[in-house]
């Protein structure tokens, strides 16, 4: 216990640590990384710092190393009073300005680096960005455990829990341009300096809380909610009272300044409006709005598409721990400051038009309030039961385990980004062999007959069931009078098989006349049909450019690797698309 004690000084360096091994032993650390909104929120820096353009006409005509920058910005750059803006916040590129400045002055020193704002340099360091701020979320959800008196080996097992068993792991690597892991540092730097003022009232605290509330607003103003669950940080409405009227009574002059810093921050965001239009207010996001009307409440939190204690479900379990808790010691006021709040965020969230929030893994949303969740949940951790808080260890490992499987299916095409469900969820679930991936990326087609060009089955036995380890051409078609202006061309491949695990796959190969290759792929049998186990028809659609098919060959290829499975024919298709 000694050494437990001494261990909250590098917990949260030894936390990174294991994050990192598993990035580089599991995830991967792919570039480019800003994308998507996290290119939206990064565009300010650019825009500011090179091109002095905050109405991103650079963006018309700019090509580099990763983007086309008029079709990758389509979507965040609306036209208002005729010009364009950013429907983003700029709080998360405030938040990365050191780490763009720093990516900046190192390229602008090398020659073999681009200056641009987008090449491979300026990526890393939006990761860097994204590390520390994970790091600063960590440390001050320790310190904010700590003021609670958890103990030290639990705090610990606590922000295990926070990064590998949640979302956070793929907003902080595959996705460290979002606003999330920032909004995540500083709504727990927030609630540390409001639980700290509560047990010793001091003006730095007050400030400190004013500047994190400031940037939490101008990374996301949705998140201006946190101020909600400050009453929980008191242990009762009596002492939140008391202090509320001290602040306005006493501290009248502490009180203006703290409102300034808040509002200088946020304050931000319509200055550059007014530079960007003339206006000191735009509706950045036009169409895209709350609909209170319409709440989601229970798909938000329940469903298969993206429900939270679905997708998080560690956070279901410490949300009951802490009801729990609150309710075996009638402390009703901790639970009321709770529950209330969580409800008015989770009512508000889900009312946003698109609930699910497009593409991503679980409710990336909900990532910014994690802290007090965990702080919540944590009350558990104060009782005296010995013998089930460590017990809860074994349920979390579980968690975590899962949260890493579900990441890496997210980022290896193995699970929807957009379109799970009941059925899809379960199919997958704790898979990740190559046979699962795309599987739920596979489109429909519905092909008329002037669109076939070639209509051919293989029914060969010999052919078809080679010996295992083999590579056997199934079928040779030259392409030589295929005269088409269609941009596409499908190659379907419709077998009757059954195998157990779908290994066998079909490869192929479009070469010239002069032997240059111009096309290749290879698919399993299972991709096409999604279960272990089968026996029936699969489908496999293979979208191809015209250019690599026109007057080449084509081959089709069987790989056999599962002795178990056998084809009793293929039917191969060439259609216009």
């Amino acid at each position: 216990m000694y050494y437990l004690k001494r261990l909250h000084f590098f917990q949260e360096i030894i936390i990174l640590l294991l994050f990192l091994f598993l990035i580089n032993n599991y995830f991967e650390n792919n570039r480019p990384v800003i994308l998507a909104d996290g290119k939206g929120y990064y565009e300010y820096l650019p825009a500011v710092f090179i091109y002095n353009d905050l109405n991103f006409t650079y963006t018309d005509t700019l090509v580099s190393q990763f983007y086309d920058h008029k079709a990758a910005s389509s979507g965040y750059l609306p036209f208002i009073n005729g010009n364009k803006i950013n429907k983003y916040f700029a709080g998360t590129a405030a938040a990365q300005i050191p780490f763009f400045l720093i990516a900046h002055l190192i390229a602008m020193q090398d020659s073999n680096l681009e200056a641009d704002g987008y090449s491979l340099i300026y990526q890393d360091f939006v990761f860097y960005a994204a590390l520390f701020y994970l790091f600063i979320g960590l440390l001050f959800l320790r310190k904010l455990l700590k003021i609670y008196q958890v103990p030290a080996c639990y705090i610990f097992v606590l922000q295990l829990v926070t990064l590998f068993s949640s979302s956070l792991m793929y907003y902080t690597n595959n996705l460290p341009s979002f606003s999330h892991v920032y909004s995540f540092a500083f709504v727990n730097l927030f609630l540390y300096l409001v639980a700290k003022y509560n047990i010793k009232p001091h003006k730095k605290e007050l400030y400190g809380a004013a500047f994190a509330l400031g940037m939490i607003i101008l990374i996301r103003p949705v998140n201006g909610l946190i101020v909600l669950f400050v009453p929980y940080i008191f242990d009762s409405w009596g002492a939140f009272i008391v202090t509320l009227k001290s602040i306005f009574t006493q501290n009248k002059f502490v009180l203006i300044v703290s409102m300034a810093i808040t509002l200088l921050i946020i304050a931000i965001q319509p200055v550059i409006w007014y530079l960007q239009t003339g206006s000191f207010y735009v509706s950045s996001y036009q169409e895209e709005r709350l609909i209170l009307t319409q709440p989601n409440i229970i798909k938000f939190l329940f469903s298969y598409q993206k429900g939270f204690f679905i997708y998080a479900p560690v956070f279901f379990i410490l949300i009951l721990l802490g009801i729990i808790t609150s309710v075996s010691k009638k402390n009703y006021w901790k639970l009321f400051s709770f529950i209330a709040p969580f409800l008015i965020v989770v009512y508000i969230l889900s009312s946003w038009w698109v609930w699910y929030y497009g593409a991503s893994y679980g409710s990336r949303v909900l990532i910014d309030y994690y802290g007090v969740f965990i702080l919540f949940g944590s009350s558990f951790y104060r009782t005296k039961t010995k013998f089930i808080k460590p017990a809860t260890f074994l349920l979390y490992g579980f968690f975590i385990y899962l949260a890493i499987i579900q990441t890496f299916q997210y980022k290896h095409f193995i699970m929807h980004w957009a379109r799970m469900n009941k059925e899809k969820y379960w199919q997958i679930f704790l898979k990740t062999e190559p046979q699962w991936k795309g599987l739920f990326w596979m489109n429909t087609y519905y092909l008329k007959a002037e669109q076939i060009l070639i209509d051919k089955t293989v029914d060969d036995q010999y052919i078809l069931n080679p010996e295992i380890n083999t590579t056997t051409l199934i079928d040779s078609i030259s392409l030589k009078n295929i005269d088409s202006e269609a941009s596409k061309h499908l190659l379907q491949l419709e077998y009757k098989v059954n195998f157990q695990q779908g290994l066998d796959q079909f490869l192929v190969i479009a070469d010239d006349t002069a032997g240059n290759n111009l096309y290749y792929s290879k698919k399993y049998l299972f991709n096409g049909v999604g279960w272990e186990d089968f026996e029936g028809t699969g489908l496999i659609n293979l979208e191809i450019k015209s250019n690599k098919l026109k007057d080449s060959l084509l081959k089709i290829y069987l790989i056999k690797n599962e002795k178990a499975a056998t084809i009793a024919s293929v039917r191969i298709r060439i259609a216009n698309l």
